[in-house]
C-alpha cells in the first residue's frame, strides 16, 4: 500500500498541473484507463493471493497513472511556454 499511495502522491501535482492547462479531457482518459487496469489486475490476483492481489492492483493504477501523467506533463514542458494553451490568447505582439 505504502508503493501504490506514493505513486499517487506522485501523480498529484501532474495531474494538477494538466488540468490548469487545460487538459481535462486527457486526465479523464488516464483515470479511466488506470480503473480498467485495476480492475483486470485485481480480478485476476484476488482469487489467487486474495489481499496481496488487491494491493497488487492498486499498484497498478498507481503506475499506469504516474508514467501516463508523467509523460503527458513532460512533453507539455519541453514545447515550452509558447505553445501551451492559455498563452495563445493575446500574446501575439
Amino acid at each position: 500500500q505504502m508503493v501504490a499511495m506514493a505513486l499517487l502522491l506522485h501523480s498529484a501535482p501532474s495531474r494538477t498541473a494538466l488540468l490548469a492547462m487545460n487538459r481535462p479531457a486527457y486526465v479523464l482518459a488516464v483515470a479511466a484507463a488506470s480503473t480498467v487496469i485495476f480492475f483486470v489486475v485485481a480480478g485476476a490476483l484476488l482469487p489467487a493471493l486474495g489481499a496481496l492481489g488487491a494491493n497488487l492492483a492498486h499498484i497498478a493504477f498507481g503506475l499506469m497513472t504516474a508514467i501516463a501523467l508523467d509523460l503527458a506533463i513532460w512533453r507539455s514542458l519541453a514545447r515550452g511556454p509558447a505553445a501551451s494553451p492559455a498563452n495563445a490568447e493575446g500574446t501575439a505582439q
